[in-house]
């Protein structure tokens, strides 16, 4: 029997120990405060194989979203982070594309290199999510009922 799914990857980023949900998103793209930091910040979503649902497809990777574009705004300097830049490695699959463009897979947990002094705005546009079983877990996210902003 085949189990609930959504294709709500109910994204979130991990700054440190606080975990963080968007402060709007729409039509695929999740935008986020991120406070001061320096290091990596987590991008979390759900995640699942596509033949754990469908097991005559081959693809056994461990697939989070497929992410076109991330933008970070610090006040006035505007940073976009090409999606084959090398430091998107931990929790990422190698860059695809067709003809019009390019996205990226997560694995669920994806190591997002960005150094803030102050607030600052990322912008997290996807090309595509997957159906995802209802029942597993956010990686690296405690189970809460509701942890809309982590209290920090």
């Amino acid at each position: 029997e085949r189990p609930e799914t959504t294709r709500e990857p109910d994204m979130r980023i991990a700054v440190g120990d606080r975990v963080l949900a968007p402060i709007g998103s729409s039509d695929g793209r999740y935008v986020f405060m991120v406070p001061a930091h320096r290091g990596t910040l987590r991008l979390l979503t759900r995640s699942a194989s596509p033949s754990d649902l469908d097991p005559w497809i081959e693809d056994h990777r461990r697939l989070g979203v497929a992410v076109r574009r991330v933008d970070i705004e610090r006040g006035a300097s505007f940073e976009t982070i090409p999606l084959d830049d090398p430091r998107l490695a931990e929790g990422w699959w190698d860059a695809e594309q067709d003809d019009a463009s390019m996205w990226r897979w997560t694995n669920g947990d994806a190591a997002l290199p960005i150094d803030t002094d102050g607030m600052a705005m990322l912008t997290i546009e996807l090309a595509m999510t997957m159906e995802y079983p209802v029942a597993l877990p956010i990686q690296g996210v405690p189970e809460q009922d509701d942890w809309s902003i982590a209290a920090g």
